[in-house]
């Protein structure tokens, strides 16, 4: 990574990229605006599920749960990918 270049991609898959920042210990993910707020519209239609106390909170939390956990997947898969640790530690 050269000093102009704040930001350097690592890898590439389907909608996501793993990034490693100028100054940080370990790479993140990038997230495109759409995915975020798709996750976003989630969270909320949880916050409404739990304020009324919906019968579906729990198909909300499930919807949730998979969608953050491909995330994860896919960050790790990238690490791993590049060889880079973990910043977790996973049981």
């Amino acid at each position: 990574m050269s000093d102009a270049d704040p930001v350097s991609p690592l890898v590439t898959r389907a909608n996501y990229a793993l990034v490693q920042v100028r100054g940080r210990r370990f790479p993140g993910m990038v997230i495109p605006g759409d995915s975020l707020r798709q996750l976003e519209e989630l969270v909320d239609e949880l916050k409404a599920c739990v304020d009324k106390c919906s019968e579906n909170v729990n198909d909300v939390v499930l919807e949730i749960s998979d969608y953050v956990g491909s995330l994860v997947c896919s960050y790790e898969s990238m690490m791993k990918e590049v060889n880079v640790e973990l910043p977790y530690f996973r049981e």
